[in-house]
């Protein structure tokens, strides 16, 4: 026979029939024949030392077909745990199992504390859709300014039900999302891999944002791309006040791969320019090199943003992999405040509450009033799932 082009055929799943479960508790058994996956919860019984595991559903497998899966999964987890940071392989003592019915609540340790009611009914709105959540919140320092009522919700794209491209619409109108940003967001949303929305209030100002997180190349290990160090658009976000519709812009992030912890600096320095940029440099310097002690500096990301018509530019460092917490940025942030004329007793009290959550990442340069900006965000595991 002849050499022939390769027909293998495309695989497209169809997922009409399929039934969502939230687990809680897995178990594997096997025969030489095959190899069982039990999925559902545990409880402990009224007998001392007794646990009751309830199964959902089971799965059986082919030796061949499990052996494919555990190698896949496992590179999964790696790659999961290279951008978010290590996962604990053993419940931590004391832990409670969750209850039926918390798809879409927000981690327990982090607290919506102290937010408007606009932030609190974004979260609910987002926690409605039926999805799970991550959550982070954020610091933003500015020159005698601090902003803590800030907060980011994200959620895998696929993770939506099947009606829930226009539940988020109904969302996004919802919170007063302009339609011309509607427009952009529904038509990049099937390529994204994570759908993100935030609130920030300023004073008597709040905004409201949604972010499409372009990140294929980074969830689909098996697929690289032709050039891993080619820089390239990993979030777009857009962002509006509902109260007032000059102000709106969309953001373009673009994210630097494979850049050593240097070369990272060094596009910092671009961001800032021609400013004074020598207490914010060393700051950053110091928390990067505080992160590369922590954890693998090839998990880090860097990326950079910017807006059109305005002067907004600046990065993004994602150390979530160091898995750092933020009783260890202490003397960090103390440096912020000083540098930004925030006096410690403003900050403390915030800083007491969130000390023991990870560290994600550190943003920072220029935002669109032409203001120098830093902004520390926190959380339990991220903001993405």
């Amino acid at each position: 026979m002849g050499d022939t082009e390769d027909s293998s055929p495309e695989i497209l799943w169809d997922e009409a029939q399929a039934v969502r479960i939230d687990a809680h508790a897995a178990y594997v058994s096997y025969t030489q024949e095959e190899v069982a996956l039990r999925f559902g919860d545990s409880r402990r019984s009224n007998a001392p030392y007794e646990l009751v595991f309830e199964s959902y559903a089971q799965i059986l497998l082919s030796p061949v077909l499990a052996k494919r899966l555990a190698l896949r999964l496992e590179g999964h987890m790696r790659d999961y745990e290279r951008r978010y940071g290590p996962l604990e392989h053993r419940p931590r003592p004391g832990s409670v199992r969750p209850s039926p019915g918390t798809a879409g609540r927000t981690p327990s340790m982090l607290k919506l504390d102290g937010l408007p009611e606009a932030a609190l009914s974004l979260a609910g709105r987002v926690r409605d859709l039926g999805v799970t959540c991550g959550l982070e919140r954020s610091f933003k320092f500015m020159k005698g300014t601090l902003l803590t009522r800030r907060l980011l919700l994200g959620f895998r794209r696929d993770a939506l039900p099947p009606d829930g491209t226009s539940r988020l619409a109904v969302l996004c109108r919802r919170i007063g999302m302009p339609e011309d940003h509607l427009t952009a967001f529904q038509e990049r949303l099937p390529g994204a891999t994570i759908v993100l929305f935030g609130f920030e209030q300023e004073g008597d100002k709040s905004t409201f944002r949604a972010y499409l997180e372009l990140g294929d190349r980074f969830r689909n290990p098996g697929l690289p791309p032709a050039d891993p160090l080619e820089p390239f658009t990993i979030h777009l976000g857009y962002k509006w006040d509902p109260e007032d519709e000059t102000r709106k812009t969309t953001t373009q992030y673009t994210c630097f791969p494979g850049l050593a912890g240097e070369s990272m600096i060094e596009r910092i320095r671009g961001v800032y320019g021609d400013r004074d940029s020598a207490n914010p440099l060393a700051i950053t310097e110091a928390i990067l090199a505080c992160a590369r002690g922590k954890g693998p500096e090839d998990a880090f990301l860097y990326f950079e943003a910017k807006e059109e018509g305005n002067p907004r530019r600046s990065f993004d460092l994602n150390l979530y992999a160091a898995n750092l917490r933020m009783r260890e940025l202490l003397p960090f942030l103390s440096d912020i405040c000083l540098h930004y004329d925030i006096h410690r007793s403003a900050f403390s009290p915030h800083y007491e509450a969130v000390q023991d959550l990870v560290f994600g990442h550190l943003t920072g340069g220029v935002d669109r009033s032409g203001r120098d900006f830093m902004t520390v965000y926190f959380g339990e595991k991220g903001s993405t799932i």
